[in-house]
This record gives structure tokens, sequence and C-alpha cells, in this order.
């Protein structure tokens, strides 16, 4: 439908099916769920940038969600990525995480993973952040380094705001220890073997397809 200069619509009438829809609580609801996940992903991408998460929605996070719906947008601050698992790990475990990158390239599941997906000159934090709104799974490597690490509850405070799935995937902790927040709440697995990250693999491979 081409729009008249103005761009506002031309006047139409509404068919009773139509109306009906646009009349339903659960539109409504929707709509309002919608506003809500916009809200918070403005949120959270502000407060990552000042390194200050969990995130609290505020006026201003709502009324900005509000134009992100409202106005047309060139180039949204929250671009597609391709879907998939981003992986949260220490850079010094980086052999052991490569392994398992390896093993989502083989069966075609997308992933995030800092040193492969950033480029030179990139923003650190916009790419983290959009990579975490975009993910389907928010896959964290859990070891003895990487729960002492700054990152580690940053990028999982951002997952958990986004109400992403959370998987920890737990390497050479030790047993009985209580794992930092917000992991502590979600049903970890162990990737110490090759049979362990296979099945993880698998695990993710489900989640990704749900």
């Amino acid at each position: 439908m081409n729009l008249p200069p103005s761009g506002k619509p031309p006047e139409l009438d509404v068919s009773f099916d139509a109306a009906t829809l646009l009349a339903s609580n659960n539109l409504a609801s929707r709509a309002r769920r919608a506003l809500e996940a916009v809200a918070a992903r403005v949120a959270v991408h502000e407060a990552m940038l000042a390194g200050d998460i969990p995130a609290l929605v505020e006026l201003r996070h709502v009324e900005r969600a509000i134009e992100f719906t409202l106005e047309p947008i060139e180039t949204s601050v929250f671009p597609t990525l391709p879907d998939g698992v981003f992986i949260s790990y220490s850079h010094h475990d980086d052999a052991f995480v490569s392994d398992i990158s390896q093993r989502l390239d083989a069966v075609g599941i997308a992933h995030f993973k800092a040193d492969q997906s950033l480029r030179v000159a990139d923003n650190w934090n916009d790419g983290i952040w959009k990579a975490i709104s975009n993910c389907q799974v928010f896959l964290a490597i859990l070891t003895p380094r990487f729960i002492q690490s700054h990152w580690c509850s940053l990028e999982a405070g951002a997952a958990r705001v986004l109400r992403k799935p959370i998987v920890p995937a737990l390497a050479f902790l030790p047993r009985g220890d209580e794992l930092p927040e917000p992991f502590g709440h979600f049903q970890s697995t162990d990737v110490e073997s090759p049979e362990q990250c296979e099945r993880l693999v698998t695990e993710l491979t489900r989640l990704c397809k749900t």
C-alpha cells in the first residue's frame, strides 16, 4: 500500500474479524510483552555500556521502546545476527572451548565466540550485547578462572534480564561448591570429557531447534 505524502494511512473500513482481533485482550497482552522486551533490551544495553548489571527498566527505557515501535528506524541498534548459541567463557580456557565450538560447527549450529565473531575495530560492549540479545541459548563455560571474571556475571546478568535459556556447563570446578549468580537457578551439565561435550552439543541443538 502506498501511503500519502503525510505518511498517514488512508481511512479504511475494518472487517469484523480484524476489528475483533484488534480489540482482543490477547493482542493487547502480546503487544505489551513485546514492548516490555524492547524496554528491557534498551535498559540492558545502557547498563552494559556503563558496566552495571543487573539493569533497572526505567521510564526513559519504556519511552525509547515506544519510539522504536512507532518510528521508522533506518539502522536498528539491535541488528539481526544469526540465531544460535552465545558462548560465555574465559579466554584462558580457549583451547577447551574451541573444541565445543568445532562440535557446534559440525552440526550446523551458529554460535557467537568473541575471538571468532568480533571483527577488528568492533566495539566490544556493543558486539557482546547484540550477540546476547539475538541468541537463542546462552551457554556459560564455567571454569575456576571464569567464575572469578567480571564478564562472567556481566554477560549472565544480561542473558537473564533478556530471559534467555541459560545452560551452565561445568568444567573442573570443585564438587559441592555453590555456583555464582544466576547459575544456581539453572540445571547444569558437566563438560570434562569428550562424551559429555557431545551430549552438551546434542542438548544445545535441541534447544536451538525448539
